[in-house]
């Protein structure tokens, strides 16, 4: 597989420091023949499909290696050297030492960040395609905790909503990943507060999500939301201070988690 062309700018505004990849590649239609691409090399970089996707389905394939190209250009660019990012535990994206980000793609597009982790421990991207009001309003339930609609603006949409927050919640899930080491329901975050003029969405994860700097934190996200896509950036570092109790804790509401969309891992 071949792609025409890299793409340096950031997607959206972003703090100093992250180096962002994009890339258009041809994606197989669904249904396509054929086992797909084995892979993908642009600009002298080669990347690979690994064994555990030697079954996937052509576009599975495509997407991978599109995202491992966007990486590892990424990576060229902060570090000088363009290092492999292999599969690892809960289908993370391992980085070399020292090195943290995050890979997301969406339809034909693909996308990575990279920064350095001593400066941001935290980094999750997420790139999602906006869903219909018809196709949000049953899967609203299983990704909206009680409370995350009190933060739709007006003359937003639900599909445009609940992308953004789904959206958001994947970002923050991934950048926490190296921290928490297990999959974390859609129930266990809740929205803060959203700021569309700033394109700023703020999430804070239940206590029932345990690990250094992350239990009683809020993550504010930087998002860019358009008709057809939306893609939001969680890119922080340490916490100088322990963070302090939120009074809005849902235990604190009486609420009980109900069952949401089954999360495997940081599948990219």
């Amino acid at each position: 597989m071949q792609i025409a062309a890299l793409e340096a700018a950031a997607p959206l505004p972003a703090p100093p420091g992250l180096v962002f990849r994009a890339c258009d590649f041809p994606r197989p239609p669904r249904g396509a023949p054929g086992p797909g691409p084995e892979a993908c090399e642009h600009d002298g970089l080669r990347a690979e499909l690994p064994q555990a996707l030697a079954r996937a389905v052509p576009g599975r394939r495509a997407e991978f290696l599109a995202g491992r190209i966007c990486a590892m250009a990424a990576l060229r660019a902060l570090t000088g050297a363009p290092a492999p990012v292999p599969v690892g535990e809960g289908r993370a994206p391992v980085w070399p030492g020292g090195v943290a980000g995050s890979i997301s793609h969406s339809g034909a597009r693909a996308l990575a960040v990279v920064g350095r982790a001593a400066e941001y421990p935290f980094l999750g991207l997420d790139f999602e395609p906006v869903m219909e009001d018809a196709r949000a309003a049953p899967l609203a339930p299983t990704i909206l905790t009680e409370g995350d609609a009190d933060h739709r603006p007006a003359g937003m949409a639900e599909g445009a909503f609940t992308t953004l927050v789904f959206c958001a919640k994947e970002a923050v899930y991934k950048a926490v990943w190296p921290r928490v080491r297990r999959v974390v329901d859609f129930h266990e975050a809740r929205v803060l507060g959203l700021w569309p003029g700033e394109g700023r969405i703020e999430l804070a994860f239940d206590e029932t999500v345990r690990a250094p700097g992350v239990t009683g934190r809020a993550f504010a996200l930087r998002y860019a939301l358009g008709p057809r896509a939306c893609l939001c950036l969680a890119a922080e570092g340490e916490l100088l201070s322990p963070p302090r109790r939120r009074r809005a804790a849902r235990r604190d509401r009486g609420h009980t988690p109900r069952p949401g969309i089954p999360r495997t891992g940081c599948d990219t």
